[in-house]
């Protein structure tokens, strides 16, 4: 897990916790 990997998913899981619906 490389540095870009783990910011994609510290990202990710901020924006999921903020509860994004349908942004992908």
């Amino acid at each position: 897990l490389n540095l870009s990997n783990a910011a994609a998913v510290a990202v990710y899981e901020a924006w999921r916790q903020h509860g994004f619906a349908g942004a992908v």
